[in-house]
């Protein structure tokens, strides 16, 4: 709960999307007051993760303990309303419910998208500016680690809840904003049409990799536009070395619109 800034390794629960949502729509409840509401959040945990002092064995809700968040928990508190947040995400999955303190005259409700990949600690960190800018969200509250309230209302406010999932196969790929750390020297890159000398030896050696991932193929872009390595072999390199299990492989992945994206 907000008083308890940790949890116990038997709350972690694996589910699916769909497991979630149903938890989320049972659970939806009336309160007297917000602080009487369960809590949650979407990631999971490193295994050697750090302790409270006073509770050994429980996993303290920190930045630093978070290995993966699987999906984006957007507190909207009047900087979109309602119908323009569904009307923006209307070709992603996502789930939307109305906060505690929702009202007629201002709404107020939590958005949450799950990912297409999975976003690490690092890869957080790295879009997290892009993020709080793109979402309009406080910086200050947008962590990682942050629990939020399951849904929940007051009995003066109840004619204004709601709950509502929205299914489609589309996911958010969160990976495509923008990262702050790239360096510039590398964005420029050689004059158009011209190759870095070392292109066909960086060329050869990513041909020899094995197992990329998708999290690995905005950098791998990246780094192709700035030795002027083009978009074929951008593809040659994806489709040599990435797993066969990867988004990259079985054409979930967008490669076209990625490339594109890439600085």
């Amino acid at each position: 709960n907000i008083y308890e800034a940790y949890i116990h390794p038997d709350d972690v629960v694996d589910c699916d999307f769909e497991e979630f949502v149903n938890f989320m729509k049972d659970s939806q409840t009336c309160v007297n007051n917000k602080e009487d509401a369960m809590m949650f959040n979407l990631c999971s945990w490193i295994d050697d993760y750090t302790s409270p002092e006073d509770r050994p064995g429980f996993i303290r809700r920190c930045k630093p303990n978070v290995a993966q968040i699987y999906a984006l928990l957007l507190d909207i508190d009047g900087t979109r309303t309602l119908e323009d947040a569904v009307t923006e995400f209307a070709d992603y999955e996502f789930l939307i419910y109305s906060t505690y303190s929702n009202s007629k005259e201002k709404d107020k409700f939590r958005l949450i998208l799950p990912l297409n990949s999975p976003l690490t600690n690092h890869e957080f960190n790295q879009r997290h500016d892009s993020m709080c800018d793109f979402f309009r969200v406080d910086r200050a509250s947008f962590t990682i680690s942050q629990a939020f309230y399951m849904p929940c209302y007051s009995p003066a406010n109840q004619d204004v809840s709601y709950i509502h999932w929205n299914q489609q196969p589309k996911r958010y790929e969160a990976l495509l904003l923008p990262v702050q750390d790239i360096s510039t020297n590398i964005i420029q890159g050689p004059n158009l049409g011209h190759v870095d000398v070392l292109a066909p030896s960086i060329y050869k050696t990513l041909l020899s990799g094995s197992n990329m991932r998708y999290a690995d193929a905005l950098p791998l872009a990246v780094l192709c536009k700035s030795k002027g390595l083009d978009y074929s072999m951008f593809r040659d390199i994806i489709n040599t070395i990435a797993g066969n299990d990867s988004s990259l492989k079985n054409g979930v992945a967008d490669i076209d619109m990625l490339y594109m994206s890439s600085q």
